[in-house]
């Protein structure tokens, strides 16, 4: 079913008056996985939130009827583009999400959008995101005091170019096999940090530009 978006002012309690309902390249659809939480750079060390672990590995749904984890299903819902977000793209702990292209010929461009978004559930605030790019997606955490990291899935081939790739920088010592392992995120880890990420996370987002810096987008 296609879902046609228009544009209107609208004025809610989170803050913003005049926004837009997306449409074109900004709509958000699909299934997207919770891959990562992480506390916030300003907040004290221990984990943000026991029942959020919890969530890991569940889908986020944006099709006719809105799914996210935690959350009630949603059956009428829009996306909504917000001049504020709840969510600091600049906090060190979401660097690896902010790399950018590599220079030169390598790359196909910068994908970085960082779109703050509002979804709106029967005209209610809803929930809170910024689309980083057409892969990503951060919100932050119930309590506020971190974020959750969603990425749509590759497909088993991307997942063994981008093993492949990385074998060949030297960067994963591993077999080629289109299954995640300790291995593969290590050597992702390695990458993002060497392409300027600020940590080493044990679940680096996989962002447009990392994965055009690895030849895994359609466009190589």
């Amino acid at each position: 079913m296609k879902i046609l978006y228009f544009v209107f002012s609208c004025s809610v309690a989170l803050g913003f008056l005049t926004a837009n309902v997306m449409g074109g390249d900004n709509v958000l659809s699909g299934k997207y996985t919770l891959v990562d939480i992480r506390r916030a750079s300003n907040v004290a060390g221990g984990t943000i939130d026991e029942r959020a672990t919890q969530l890991l590995g569940s889908s986020a749904l944006f099709e006719t009827v809105l799914s996210l984890p935690g959350k009630s299903v949603c059956s009428h819902w829009v996306a909504v583009e917000s001049p504020s977000s709840v969510v600091n793209i600049h906090d060190p702990m979401l660097s690896d999400t902010q790399i950018p292209p590599l220079d030169g010929d390598v790359s196909s461009g910068d994908k970085r959008i960082n779109i703050s978004i509002n979804l709106m559930c029967k005209g209610k605030a809803f929930y809170s995101l910024v689309k980083v790019d057409e892969r990503v997606l951060i919100a932050a955490s119930s309590s506020g005091l971190g974020y959750f990291i969603f990425e749509k899935p590759l497909s088993e081939s991307q997942t063994n170019k981008l093993q492949f790739q990385l074998k060949d920088m030297k960067f994963y010592s591993g077999t080629p096999s289109s299954v995640w392992g300790e291995n593969s995120l290590l050597g992702l880890s390695l990458y993002a940090e060497y392409r300027g990420s600020e940590y080493r996370f044990l679940r680096t987002a996989l962002t447009e530009n990392i994965l055009d810096g690895l030849y895994v987008l359609s466009g190589h």
